[in-house]
């Protein structure tokens, strides 16, 4: 079965938590996908999955796939989990907390709905942190897996480096790249 992305969107925020709503109703059978970016001082040597949670309005709470420190500068993380029968056919919201205990300079997320995938990560991710200066390239990962869905999350605590679309990848509708807390995501 070939997978396919149904619907995105995103929303920034100066300070707080994050959230953004689907647009239409998920499906049965979906995954549901956060990326979630952090700008904050605190970053050094702490996980995002240390200090943030993200869920539905019912509590539902979507897995820790993987992320990044940026040096000193913030995070970004990926989120995901099934869609729980009690969101079919509706539109929820997908809320990014972080803990009080870490300083918040702002935060996005890019949030998908995506049929005919699983809602954990197959193969190790990779990762890079790239300088302030860029430019922002992405970490090394192949895979020979037919009809997998390979996803790129970019994350920029406002130092506006360049981002181009990586060769062989799709960019996601709703990337945020003009706020203090960039978000993209690449497929």
């Amino acid at each position: 079965v070939a997978w396919s992305r149904l619907q995105s969107n995103s929303a920034t925020a100066a300070s707080g938590a994050i959230s953004a709503t689907y647009t239409s109703n998920v499906s049965y059978g979906s995954v549901l996908i956060a990326a979630v970016v952090l700008s904050s001082s605190q970053a050094t040597n702490v996980a995002l999955s240390a200090v943030c949670t993200c869920a539905d309005g019912s509590s539902n709470s979507l897995a820790f796939i993987g992320g990044v420190a940026f040096s000193t500068n913030g995070y970004a993380g990926l989120f995901a989990m099934a869609t729980p029968a009690g969101d079919v056919g509706t539109k929820p919201a997908i809320t990014g907390t972080f803990s009080g205990s870490i300083d918040n300079f702002g935060s996005s997320i890019l949030i998908q709905e995506i049929a005919g995938i699983s809602a954990t990560a197959d193969g190790t991710l990779a990762s890079n942190d790239a300088s302030s200066t860029g430019p922002a390239t992405t970490g090394a990962y192949s895979s020979g897996a037919a009809n997998e869905y390979l996803a790129v999350v970019y994350g920029d605590p406002g130092f506006a480096v360049t981002l181009t679309t990586p060769a062989g990848y799709t960019a996601a509708a709703y990337n945020l790249t003009s706020s203090n807390t960039d978000v993209s995501m690449f497929y």
